[in-house]
């Protein structure tokens, strides 16, 4: 499944959360996405880093333990690209 499927579904199932989903994915994924094609590792670590804070800031509003928070592996940039 494509990342915009799952996000898809995602704001099918939780129609409520559809608009901090859509915002999500503009704010953070597409510039992932962006950085990932461009195979440059210096780019992409800070892209990650901002979409997993963002993915945690946005779990701890949603107020419910029923969400991950995400933990940037420290050793992530010695896997190479």
């Amino acid at each position: 499944m494509s990342q915009e499927e799952i996000q898809e579904v995602a704001e099918a199932t939780s129609p409520n959360r559809a608009a901090p989903l859509k915002a999500f994915e503009s704010q953070y994924l597409d510039a992932l996405d962006k950085t990932a094609q461009s195979n440059s590792l210096t780019k992409f670590t800070p892209a990650y880093d901002s979409t997993i804070a963002g993915c945690n800031s946005c779990h701890r509003v949603s107020s419910s333990d029923e969400f991950p928070s995400y933990k940037v592996r420290q050793d992530h940039a010695a896997d190479g690209p």
